[in-house]
């Protein structure tokens, strides 16, 4: 039985439980709801003591012995970053860290379809660390960013027109013939102009210029008069958007514009 002295002083330090010689389970208690980091001089963990130091902060799974799916799963949901300290991972534990950081993904050791479709729903970016792409996995990236359709080692026509629909701009990277798909783009003398990249699917074109990525028509031309109804930033304060519009009466749908 430790003295209410040594309780007293464990109670304010955790770490204190460091210079207890055979500490009691109630006393490492004690010591690990002051500071869960107390786990690392706790000899006789039992799951108890350990779940209140993970719950507590994830990162005190560096200091647990024998590491459990549930032990591990608090961990993560507590801090992700604790993924870095699971030893045995499952599919559920890294499921649970990507979820609330997709960065996690680089600490993933088998990177199932699962986690990297959850992975891709968070942060599209990390696409491109990806080993094992699938069609679906592929599909996700470029329907979230059509962009990424540079990094898909395995072109498919519905890769490719998921990309264009997403991002026309997506159009540099097409590797393959499409079939009853037209897409280009168009550039101007005026450096006032942005390059406008445009893509007729299904028979009807879609536009990215700037940072407007596949924009019908019609809100393509509202913009070009009215640039969202702010006011000063229509067709009369920037007469060079008349470039714009000759563009589109250049392609036969827009005739009557």
């Amino acid at each position: 039985m430790e003295t209410e002295d040594v309780v007293k002083s464990v109670r304010e330090n955790g770490l204190n439980i460091g210079y207890v010689v055979n500490p009691s389970e109630e006393l490492c208690l004690i010591a690990v709801k002051q500071n869960p980091f107390a786990l690392q001089f706790v000899e006789n963990q039992t799951e108890e003591i350990c779940l209140i130091a993970v719950k507590q902060c994830g990162l005190a799974l560096e200091f647990v012995k024998e590491q459990t799916n549930e032990i591990c799963l608090e961990a993560v949901k507590k801090n992700s970053y604790a993924l870095e300290y699971v030893k045995n991972q499952t599919e559920e534990i890294c499921l649970e860290a990507v979820k609330r950081n997709a960065s996690m993904f680089d600490y993933v050791e088998n990177q199932t379809e699962q986690i990297c479709l959850e992975v891709v729903k968070r942060n599209p970016n990390l696409f491109c660390r990806m080993e094992n792409q699938t069609e679906k996995l592929c599909l996700e990236a470029v329907k979230r960013d059509g962009t990424l359709l540079c990094y898909v080692k395995n072109q498919t026509e519905e890769i490719c027109l998921a990309a264009l629909k997403s991002d026309a701009k997506a159009q540099v990277d097409i590797k393959i013939l499409l079939k009853n798909v037209e897409y280009g783009t168009r550039r101007f003398v005026n450096p006032r102009c942005r390059t406008i990249y445009y893509a007729k699917i299904d028979g009807e074109y879609l536009f990215s210029i700037g940072c407007q990525t596949s924009i019908t028509k019609s809100k393509f031309i509202d913009r070009i008069y009215n640039d969202c109804n702010t006011p000063g930033c229509g067709l009369k304060e920037y007469p060079h958007r008349e470039n714009y519009l000759i563009f589109l009466r250049s392609l036969s749908e827009f005739e009557a514009l």
